[in-house]
């Protein structure tokens, strides 16, 4: 009686053993598509016979069949690029990858050049659109994609359709005491570089003008709904630091995020000067002109948000104080 390969596959040409790709090696094994030998190693069964140990003939065709499915999937491009990813370290559960892709060479010396390490895109799952040459800032929540916002090299950005619109970065302030919010997702990823993780960006610009107008309900409060959807965690913090930028639309995101967080919650940071007539705009440019220590100090030395009627009060009993003084000294004369 010949051997297994000559009873079962006599006219298959292909008889010598595959190696395995060592990443694709736990999968098969769960699925007993791959079988260790004591002699040759860790071997992948394909459309032929070759050195394994005693299989039922009925088991292994149905083996050499589905391992030809599983080659076409591993093949397939999204898979490749999620091994990949996994790979690098990039979190990529619950994300559809379709319009992505890793980040290339040119939008890595973009980063690098803003002072952001790969590392820090690989946590925040920073990716790149497949057909341009565009950064993908990934919005994820318990690690779902929810959103994505798009940016290209000249500042233009853009956001999916009918998504919902949350904190960039909402799963790092699930447990955290303080919290800190800035004002774009670059300077998310800066904060990082200085070592606060604890951070998260609004996912749309900042408001022209402080509203007049009393402040609506939850469910009307539109142009804030990612606060809201965050109040759970919001709520667990003692501080939140206000790190929005330095420019009049800046101080006027702060000042409404404030009003709905609770001023006596808040505090806010003082932008260093990079020279003597201008501030720093943002936490990157801290970061870029600066280095990360001088964020981090940034962010130490923040202080309590003004509360508007403490200012007042605190400002008239000063009046009342030189007022006094100013009476007590004309009696005198």
């Amino acid at each position: 009686m010949g051997s297994l390969k000559h009873l079962f596959f006599p006219k298959c040409p292909h008889t010598q053993p595959s190696l395995i790709n060592p990443r694709s090696r736990l999968h098969l094994t769960r699925h007993r598509l791959l079988f260790p030998n004591p002699l040759t190693g860790f071997l992948r069964q394909p459309a032929t016979a070759h050195v394994f140990r005693s299989v039922n003939p009925v088991m292994l065709y149905r083996q050499v069949h589905s391992t030809q499915v599983e080659d076409e999937v591993v093949q397939d491009p999204l898979t490749l690029l999620r091994l990949k990813l996994e790979e690098e370290g990039i979190p990529s559960a619950g994300m559809k990858l379709d319009k992505f892709r890793t980040i290339c060479p040119q939008l890595l010396t973009y980063f690098s050049g803003r002072m952001i390490s790969g590392e820090t895109l690989r946590r925040n799952a920073v990716l790149q659109h497949k057909n341009q040459n565009v950064i993908a800032f990934t919005y994820r929540r318990d690690g779902k994609l929810i959103n994505c916002k798009y940016r290209d090299i000249t500042k233009r950005m853009w956001q999916e359709k009918d998504t919902e619109k949350i904190f960039y970065g909402v799963d790092d302030i699930k447990d955290a005491s303080d919290i800190i919010i800035v004002e774009g997702e670059i300077d998310k990823l800066s904060m990082e570089e200085a070592g606060f993780c604890n951070c998260v960006s609004v996912p749309c610009g900042a408001p022209s003008a402080v509203s007049k107008k009393a402040l609506p309900s939850e469910e009307e409060d539109t142009g804030y709904q990612y606060l809201w959807s965050s109040k759970k965690y919001l709520e667990k913090a003692s501080r939140i630091i206000l790190a929005t930028d330095a420019d009049t639309p800046g101080q006027v995101l702060a000042e409404e995020l404030a009003r709905r967080l609770g001023r006596e919650r808040c505090w806010r940071v003082t932008w260093p000067k990079k020279n003597e007539n201008d501030v720093c705009k943002d936490a990157n440019e801290v970061l870029m002109c600066f280095g990360p220590e001088a964020l981090k100090n940034v962010i130490e030395n923040a202080e309590l948000y003004p509360i508007h009627g403490l200012f007042q009060i605190e400002l008239r009993v000063g009046l009342v104080g030189e007022e006094a003084e100013v009476s007590k000294s004309r009696k005198r004369r």
